[in-house]
């Protein structure tokens, strides 16, 4: 499990953002809208008496949108929970940090009245993790989940953001820096690179390719210094490294969930859909929900 969030715990350790996205799924238009709608809806159906918990929470997204939300927490905890070294960015008294195991949660049984996961649920092996939720949820418990779609325009363009990353790697760019004498030979060794890969790819690669493009741009007129300009380049390539090994995960959790449908039943789950989340005509993920047991209404004023 350590070598497998090692790219995540870069990333967390390194960026005070509590998501990939580096966005607080606060806005109430556009895709990020019916993404905010949906937790909405969610955060609703919880009670003071309860306890949440957030699945590959990150430094906490979700629970930012919470807080945000509402002037009193609906919850009596909320747990974020994450496999990788996070932060504990948000601050409040009743949202709590914990680094765990999906596959392996060690709480309590029948401890948690709601599981909720944004993108986080399927890096984790669903069987494994989907049986530990279903011990750890009270009776009556329900789960929401949103998750990635291996047809979704979030997972074109990290597809798309691959190819470039690897190119730019391949392409020698950032290799053998050291052999540059001066700090405008290293200049019109990186923009020329730079351009040739520009012009060399489809408009739809340029908007990843620029974007690698200011990264360098910035550490070009930070400092005339080579060995400096060298040092926070030689940074930059084990960044795109390390993206290159998140993403690549985000499409194989993808993949993982188109082969959830059929077994959603074998979980041991009373009730459950899964759904495609859409923004206009494009697919934005899967929304996954349901509840241990519904033979009798949850109690929703508890």
């Amino acid at each position: 499990m350590a070598e497998k969030t090692k790219a995540w715990d870069s990333y967390w350790a390194n960026n005070n953002s509590t998501n990939s996205f580096e966005f607080d799924y606060s806005a109430t238009d556009g895709p990020y809208g019916s993404i905010n709608n949906f937790w909405q809806e969610v955060f609703q159906k919880f009670t003071k008496n309860e306890i949440v918990a957030d699945l590959g929470a990150g430094n906490g997204a979700l629970a930012n949108l919470f807080v945000q939300s509402r002037k009193q927490l609906n919850c009596q905890k909320w747990i974020n929970i994450d496999s990788a070294n996070t932060k504990a960015v948000i601050k409040h008294k009743q949202v709590h940090y914990k680094q765990d195991n999906i596959e392996e949660l060690s709480l309590l049984d029948a401890s948690i009245d709601h599981f909720i996961s944004m993108f986080g649920l399927e890096y984790a092996h669903l069987t494994k993790s989907l049986i530990h939720i279903k011990r750890c949820l009270k009776e009556y418990g329900q789960f929401h989940f949103i998750m990635h779609h291996k047809d979704s325009v979030i997972s074109s363009q990290s597809a798309l953001t691959i190819e470039v990353f690897e190119g730019i790697i391949a392409s020698g760019l950032l290799h053998n820096l050291g052999q540059l004498k001066d700090h405008t030979s290293l200049k019109r060794h990186l923009l020329t690179g730079l351009n040739k890969e520009l012009h060399s790819r489809a408009s739809k690669y340029h908007d990843d390719v620029k974007l690698i493009g200011e990264n360098i741009y910035f550490i070009l007129k930070s400092t005339t210094n080579i060995a400096v300009c060298i040092k926070h380049l030689q940074y930059l390539l084990e960044d795109l490294q390390l993206q290159i090994i998140r993403l690549q995960q985000q499409l194989s959790a993808a993949d993982q969930v188109t082969t959830i449908k059929e077994q959603l039943q074998s979980y041991g789950f009373s009730k459950c859909s899964l759904k495609e989340l859409k923004y206009n005509n494009d697919i934005l993920a899967w929304v996954l929900i349901g509840s241990k047991n519904t033979s009798k209404p949850r109690n929703e004023n508890a």
